[in-house]
């Protein structure tokens, strides 16, 4: 299959794909997975499709044909050729460390002559005049493994300086001293088929075109890379993909997406503020924006840009409404919006309703007052032209007006300047700003108080229902706004009381007495208060803790609606956070999924830097940040502190408590690994102990990594012995499981 020439891929691109699984050494295990692996790769990579490369596949091919190969790949290749080397199959170790890659013939005595050696491939990548090189090895650095699963081979190798140098991208299936696996348990199963963890996620990812994480229609390295490691991490803890990249420029793209975009990407935040912009010649040149980003090749902007036009064909204003109909190739609307006719104009922060007053006169302002539903706080809305609205008091005839300096009158009726308002419903709830050009009407003091003019800010007290009320429904209508308000105020009582459910009845708790029946608006208004909760920076850890519980059980429960929520709350605090306010972030709502992803790029830069330098006693005693572990990557950099407090007596012992008094399951394969690469009796101990602070999980089968990963020379040390023995293991049940 020949390469297909393509703007968005240039260059020609040529893999080689590499499986071995039959070996004639009987210290080299067959395995299930590299001749799927080859075949369902080869056929992802050489689709035209997606990945459009020239794919040549070697499988169960002896040391000189594979050398052979290899260098015949690396030679006579132009600057601008992308290589793509994928290999599946055992990887080995000789006597000194260096790396060698089995093949059908290896003699594991004589390495050097029967495989393929990591400095054989280095030297090669080294010398060849292609541009971009990625190197794809699914094979793992560690011992073997039991129970089903078949670990492909060898000891630790740092892989790094095995196979360095420059233009070059290399991605293998695990960590140095983790396991590649396959098999049953653990393999991805598509009918009969079983492929490796890896090579399952890189099919899927390509096939799928789901690694597109930037919606731009082409997957680049390092949105594989990240798309793999997650869908590994969710299948098991002890694999971790990793990846070095070495003087690589620009993004590599691998392949196209195997689907199309069907999730917008965001759009630039000044194209969002033009489209919500309250002047329509500002909204009408958002069209032309919208225009030219759907033109562009980057699907995900071009897909948001269409809906943001399907959206603006029903905006209030004709020529904004024409403009964006007339870009989508749609007939001209020839109608306006119809007004909500006679309405109760309801305060979203306060649920005070605009009211004319019993004995108003012309030239007074109105005010705002606890619902009734009498005449006075009916008002009739009507289209006044351009997108714009006249309100007028059912009781008194008199409209509401705007005057210089933010004031808000009633005045006699005309349709004049000054008593044309635009609403704008942006939020998705059925709530409204009532503006004008410049500024929004805003509703934030107590009954009675009139409400004013003021610049945009975003805030509840500048957003407004318009209910429809008469008879009945204005008695419903009251009825349903005290109840939720009296849920607002119990709500926050409700979770930091003593009879709060635990996490198991929590949703149905939550479901039952809250959000059942519930306004949109409860609804966010529960999911802001949860998330500025979680945030507060006098209240104790308990109360942050019984919030940040909620928030998880809210994201479950109403998704949309708290995703949006949370961005807005951190979009508003971002710009002001403190390194304590940081702190706050990381043990409150970095425990709720969806979090990490609202957060500014910048404040995940100062978030990392703050947990990888603030104190280890502040870590644990104000924030007890490891029982349990916020979600990843922040517990990536927490793992990566804990040897800070193992250098530290004190500290140590009180980690160790607190990992106890709160377990968390990734913490195991952790100390697992450590406890593989300890070379000396402090690491030993050190690792051993966190096992033994986790006791309640580990199972029989982690018990037998461990016995096996303990040096024989500090078995039978006491303080060891002391702590395999409160593991239940000691006397014949260490020769049995060592």
């Amino acid at each position: 299959m020949q390469p297909r020439a393509d703007p968005l891929l240039p260059g020609k691109r040529h893999a080689l794909v590499i499986a071995n699984h039959e070996y004639v050494t009987e210290g080299l295990s067959r395995l299930r997975a590299p001749a799927r692996d080859a075949a369902r790769l080869a056929a992802v990579l050489g689709d035209p499709e997606i990945g459009a490369f020239d794919v040549r596949v070697l499988e169960n091919q002896d040391t000189a044909r594979t050398r052979e190969a290899v260098e015949d790949f690396f030679a006579d290749r132009a600057h601008d050729d992308l290589l793509l080397l994928y290999f599946s199959g055992h990887g080995v170790r000789d006597q000194v460390g260096d790396l060698h890659f089995a093949t059908v013939r290896t003699r594991l005595n004589r390495l050097q002559a029967t495989a393929v050696s990591a400095e054989f491939v280095r030297t090669l990548m080294n010398r060849t005049v292609a541009g971009t090189v990625v190197l794809l090895l699914d094979c793992c650095y560690a011992g073997a493994f039991g129970n089903g699963m078949t670990a492909k081979a060898g000891g630790e190798v740092p892989l790094d300086s095995q196979l360095g140098g420059s233009g070059r991208v290399i991605i293998t299936a695990s960590r140095a001293i983790e396991y590649a696996f396959e098999g049953f348990d653990l393999a991805d199963r598509s009918g009969d088929e079983r492929l490796s963890l890896f090579t399952a996620a890189l099919v899927e990812g390509l096939a799928t075109g789901d690694a597109d994480r930037g919606q731009d229609g082409l997957v680049d390295v390092d949105e594989l890379y990240d798309y793999v490691r997650e869908r590994i991490a969710r299948r098991t803890r002890d694999q971790t993909p990793t990846k070095w990249v070495l003087d690589a420029q620009g993004a590599i793209h691998i392949a196209r997406r195997g689907k199309p975009v069907a999730t917008p990407a965001v759009l630039p935040d000044s194209v969002l503020r033009h489209v919500t912009d309250p002047v329509a010649a500002i909204r009408a040149a958002a069209v032309d924006e919208l225009v030219d980003i759907a033109g562009r090749p980057h699907q995900g902007l071009a897909l948001a840009a269409r809906l943001v036009l399907a959206d603006l064909v029903d905006d209030d204003s004709r020529r904004v409404s024409a403009a964006a109909a007339r870009a989508l190739g749609r007939d001209v609307p020839d109608r306006d919006r119809p007004a909500p006719g006679v309405c109760l104009v309801v305060g979203v922060r306060d649920g005070f309703a605009l009211d004319s007053g019993q004995s108003r006169r012309q030239g007074e302002p109105p005010m705002m007052w606890p619902v009734h539903g009498g005449p006075h706080q009916l008002w009739r809305i009507e289209p006044a032209g351009a997108g714009e609205h006249t309100i007028t008091s059912v009781a008194t005839g008199l409209a509401l007006e705007h005057q210089y300096g933010g004031v808000v009158l009633l005045g006699p009726r005309g349709k004049t300047p000054d008593q044309r308002w635009r609403l704008i419903g942006d939020d998705g709830l059925g709530r409204y700003r009532i503006a004008t050009p410049e500024r929004v009407l805003t509703a934030d003091g107590a009954a009675g108080a009139a409400p004013r003019l003021d610049a945009e800010r975003g805030t509840e007290s500048q957003r407004f229902m318009l209910l429809t009320a008469t008879g009945a429904e204005v008695d419903d209508l009251t009825a349903r706004l005290a109840r939720e308000e009296d849920l607002r105020r119990r709500f926050d009582v409700d979770v930091q009381g003593m009879s709060y459910p635990d996490d198991d009845l929590l949703p149905r708790y939550l479901e039952a007495t809250y959000l059942a029946d519930a306004s949109p608006v409860l609804v966010a208004d529960l999911c802001a208060h949860v998330c500025e909760s979680t945030l507060a920076p006098n209240a104790s850890i308990f109360t942050r803790w019984r919030f940040a519980r909620t928030a998880r059980v809210l994201a479950e429960l109403v998704p949309e609606v708290f995703a949006r929520v949370v961005r807005q709350v951190l979009a508003s605090r971002e710009p002001d956070f403190t390194d304590d306010d940081l702190m706050l972030l990381a043990s409150g709502l970095c425990y709720v999924r969806g979090t990490w992803d609202a957060l500014a790029e910048n404040t995940r830069r100062r978030l990392f830097q703050h947990l990888a330098t603030t104190s280890t006693d502040r870590l644990l005693r104000r924030y007890e940040l490891y029982s349990p572990m916020p979600l990843e990557p922040v517990s990536d950099v927490l793992l990566d502190r804990i040897p800070d407090f193992e250098a530290e007596r004190g500290a140590h012992q009180l980690f160790l408590a607190h990992i106890g008094s709160g377990p968390d399951p990734r913490l195991v394969p952790y100390f697992l690994n450590r406890l593989g690469s300890a070379q000396d009796l402090p690491r030993v101990i050190a690792a051993l102990s966190g096992l033994h602070a986790l006791g309640v999980l580990l199972g029989e089968e982690h018990v037998r990594h461990l016995v096996a990963a303990i040096p024989p020379a500090i078995r039978g040390r006491d303080d060891v012995r002391k702590l395999l023995w409160d593991l239940g293991i000691s006397g014949d049940a260490w020769a049995e499981r060592g």
